[in-house]
């Protein structure tokens, strides 16, 4: 499978999140991107503000997509943050 850019990997991040709130390992099973790789941009998208911790447990945490990162999703022009 071919290299994606970071871009393409944060933005499929928020599309997964943006149907359900999910945890690291949803994220990966739906995007079908490591689980590692899924860890590292949401740590970034969450800097960022796109996306929040809506559960911490001491194994678990379930993200889901802000207004921003929403926002990002509807507005292309946008996209060049996630970068």
């Amino acid at each position: 499978m071919p290299r994606r850019e970071y871009v393409t990997i944060r933005l499929l991040i928020l599309q997964a999140l943006q149907k359900k709130p999910s945890s690291v390992n949803e994220v990966a099973d739906s995007t079908r991107i490591n689980w590692r790789t899924v860890d590292k941009h949401i740590k970034i998208l969450h800097a960022k503000a796109l996306v929040s911790a809506l559960y911490k447990g001491t194994r678990l945490k379930v993200f889901g997509i802000t207004p921003l990162g929403e926002q990002i999703l509807e507005q292309p022009l946008l996209q060049e943050v996630l970068g």
